[in-house]
C-alpha cells in the first residue's frame, strides 16, 4: 500500500511516548548515568519532582536530542524522507503522564526551532495508575483529542495521517481503530525497519440495523449536555 502525497500538505498526528528518555543513557555521560535513572525513575513514579532540578534535565537531554534518538523524531523524518513530502505539520498528543509531557515538551521545542509547526494535547486522565481511571476518562479523552486534531488538519488544508510507531501499546492502538473508523491513512515503523510502512485499511462500519436500534438513546445522551441539570 503506498501514497502519492509529494505535492500534498499533510499533518501527522502521533502520540508521545518515553523514548526519549529510554535512548538518552546510550548518548549520556558515564558519570550522569546514575543521576539519571534515578530522575528517570521519579518520572516514570509520577514523583513531584523539584521544578530547576527538571529543568536542569530538560536542558541537557534538549542539547542531546536529534532526529534519530526517538521513535517519535525517528519515524517522522523517515516518513518524510520516503514520500519527499515539502509541507507538514505535527499534532503530539501526550498521555497525562509526568515522563510523556516531560517528553513532550522536548520533542515539541525540537520540532519548532527547525521551523515545523507543532501543536501539543494532553489526553486529561490516561494514566497507568493501576486504577480504570485510564479507560474512563483517558481513553474517551483520547479519542476526542484524535478526531479533532484529524478535523482541525482537515479545516487547515491538510492531509491528516497517524504515526501509530511511538506511545504506549493501547495509545497506539486506539489511534490505528480512529484511523480505520475515519478513513484517515496510518503508518509504522519498527526499529529494524529502514522505511516506514502503511497500515492495510480495515473495514469498519457501523451496521444499519444497530444503529437504528441505538440511535434515540444516542441522541438522547447528546441532549443531556444541553440541559442545566445533565439528566
Amino acid at each position: 500500500m503506498e501514497l502519492n502525497i509529494r505535492d500534498i500538505p499533510i499533518s501527522i498526528i502521533a502520540a508521545v511516548g518515553t523514548s526519549l528518555l529510554m535512548q538518552y543513557p546510550k548518548y549520556c555521560d558515564e558519570n550522569e548515568l546514575k543521576e539519571y535513572k534515578g530522575f528517570f525513575k521519579k518520572l516514570d513514579d509520577g514523583t513531584s519532582i523539584d521544578s530547576n532540578y527538571q529543568k536542569q534535565w530538560k536542558n541537557k537531554i534538549s542539547k542531546n536530542i536529534a532526529w534519530e534518538k526517538c521513535a517519535e523524531l525517528n519515524s517522522i523524518l523517515c516518513f518524510i524522507e520516503h514520500y519527499k513530502v515539502k509541507d507538514y505539520c505535527i499534532k503530539l498528543i501526550s498521555s497525562d503522564t509526568l515522563a510523556a509531557k516531560f517528553s513532550s515538551e522536548i520533542i515539541v521545542e525540537f520540532l519548532q526551532s527547525k521551523g515545523i509547526k507543532t501543536t501539543q494535547q494532553i489526553s486529561e486522565g490516561l494514566v497507568y495508575d493501576g486504577t480504570d481511571r485510564f479507560s474512563r476518562r483517558g481513553f474517551p479523552a483520547l479519542i476526542t483529542h484524535i478526531k479533532r486534531s484529524i478535523d482541525l488538519s482537515q479545516s487547515e488544508g491538510f492531509l491528516p495521517i497517524m504515526n501509530a510507531t511511538p506511545g504506549y501499546k493501547a495509545e497506539t492502538s486506539i489511534m490505528t481503530l480512529m484511523g480505520a473508523i475515519t478513513n484517515t491513512p496510518v503508518f509504522y515503523m519498527h526499529e529494524k525497519m529502514d522505511r516506514p510502512f502503511l497500515l492495510p485499511a480495515m473495514p469498519v462500519s457501523i451496521s444499519q440495523e444497530i444503529w437504528n436500534r441505538w440511535k434515540s438513546l444516542v441522541k438522547a445522551v447528546k441532549r443531556k449536555d444541553l440541559t442545566e441539570s445533565g439528566t
